[in-house]
């Protein structure tokens, strides 16, 4: 249950990291999935279904081409901070400087099937453990093998804590990946944790739900296609409708992740 007392101290804002410049796929957030919907509008209207990702801010950059993004925002209804491109750890922070925020909801504008329950689960889960935990997520060091699959992923933390970080990174790793110092350096300064999930979000069948190549956008636009009949489907209507049609697995199966070298190279347990 619910403390709601610790409910009503926390004041979240859900934010999306978003920009046009992407390596493998440039623009990929604002890739047409339907004549009327773009990867960053599916996303932004999956987030209002969430009960508590209901004040989103997109955080791009200060580049001409990521006025496409800020255009999307403001249609959308939503807060919009424009930074650098290269620092994404400042972007955060400084996007996050608003007033009667204290918790961040942080998220990807490459991960557009977010399912709302997710969040819902891990927001929960933070609000019942406040103020205990300064971190929560649920990448599990995108172990595939050991959590909900890529494109699910959600991660929940004290303003305040970002606060810190930003001023103890010291790698460049650290300001491209604004949450990766709480899982090295961070890991014994904050209290984190990397919440289990529960299995009916977890498959063998381990779909790439993120989208950061072509092979991407053709598997996510087929999911898409097949469910977009649905109000607002779910991961595990995902992983029926896969069930049945395991032949679009293949379209992305072989696309490697591309993570931090530093967690390549460790094996942390939180």
């Amino acid at each position: 249950m619910i403390n709601i007392n610790n409910k009503n101290k926390l004041r979240f804002l859900t934010t999306i990291q978003a920009r046009m410049n992407s390596s493998r796929l440039h623009g990929k957030v604002c890739l047409k999935f339907e004549k009327s919907k773009n990867t960053l509008e599916i996303l932004i209207d999956r987030l209002k279904k969430s009960k508590y990702a209901n004040k989103i801010l997109i955080a791009t950059t200060a580049k001409k081409n990521d006025d496409k993004i800020v255009s999307i925002a403001k249609e959308k209804k939503c807060l919009y901070y424009r930074g650098s491109e290269k620092n994404v750890l400042q972007r955060l922070v400084n996007a996050t400087k608003i007033k009667n925020v204290n918790t961040i909801i942080q998220l990807t504008g490459d991960n557009p099937f977010i399912d709302p329950l997710i969040i819902d689960y891990i927001v929960e889960f933070f609000i019942k453990n406040y103020p205990k935990y300064d971190y929560v997520t649920n990448n599990n060091l995108f172990d595939k093998k050991k959590s909900v699959p890529l494109g699910m992923i959600v991660s929940v933390f004290k303003a305040k804590s970002l606060k810190e970080i930003s001023k103890l990174a010291n790698k460049q790793e650290h300001f491209e990946h604004p949450s990766l110092y709480f899982y090295q350096e961070g890991k014994n300064k904050f209290k984190i944790k990397n919440l289990k999930m529960p299995n009916k979000w977890c498959s063998k069948l381990n779909p790439r739900l993120t989208l950061d190549t072509k092979e991407d956008y053709i598997f996510l636009k087929k999911i898409y296609n097949d469910l977009k009949h649905k109000d607002n489907f779910t991961l595990i209507d995902i992983f029926r409708l896969l069930k049945n049609k395991r032949n679009y697995l293949s379209i992305n199966k072989n696309i490697k992740q591309k993570i931090p070298s530093t967690l390549k190279k460790s094996k942390l347990n939180l």
